[in-house]
């Protein structure tokens, strides 16, 4: 994202371009789980939330207006094209195969596409909760084994910077994202 681009107030977490390619008009139909219902909706007002990849004070440690944001473009602009230009070659009846170049742009893309999403921030916190309650009682135990401590006696609760801390480090980390890319890769395509 440039210095001119405006701020981004609610970002997607799956790109508004990958979107539209399976829209009419701009407009996708939606299920919500959670309502159990389905309507139309215009692919700017779904798959986002509002300021879910700011978080108070990152600016000022990355030195960096919405890093994230910025981190993003690269793989969804690769991504988007892979998409565009095999639909494309499918609808002309050009396609033959995906070349390695591509499946390799595609599964960055998408390995990104699962990493950036709530479900992962979820899980990110989750681990964090679950790794730091171990480390403590690993401590415990280790520095004061004549301490009598139960697991079920420790609940670690990471509240929303934490998680936000938890989910920036899993989508920026390229061993992380190298990892699920590869994954995805090497599936048949």
């Amino acid at each position: 994202m440039s210095s001119n681009s405006p701020r981004v107030k609610k970002p997607h977490y799956v790109p508004q371009s990958y979107l539209m390619e399976f829209s009419n008009d701009g407009r996708l139909h939606v299920f919500d789980k959670s309502l159990r219902r389905e309507f139309a909706s215009h692919v700017r007002d779904i798959c986002s939330e509002r300021s879910f990849y700011d978080l108070e004070g990152m600016e000022e440690l990355t030195g960096t207006e919405q890093q994230l944001e910025s981190f993003f473009q690269g793989f969804e602009d690769a991504g988007v094209k892979v998409i565009r230009d095999t639909v494309g070659s499918i609808r002309d009846g050009a396609f033959t195969t995906l070349p390695q170049s591509d499946r390799i742009d595609l599964a960055l893309f998408l390995a990104v596409q699962h990493l950036r999403t709530k479900r992962t921030r979820e899980i990110a916190g989750s681990l964090l909760e679950s790794i730091s309650k171990d480390a403590f009682l690993n401590h415990m135990r280790r520095t004061r084994p004549d301490f009598p401590i139960e697991d079920s006696w420790l609940s670690v609760d990471a509240d929303e910077r934490a998680r936000f801390a938890a989910h920036f480090y899993l989508v920026t980390n390229e061993d992380v994202r190298i990892a699920v890319s590869g994954l995805l890769h090497n599936r048949c395509w």
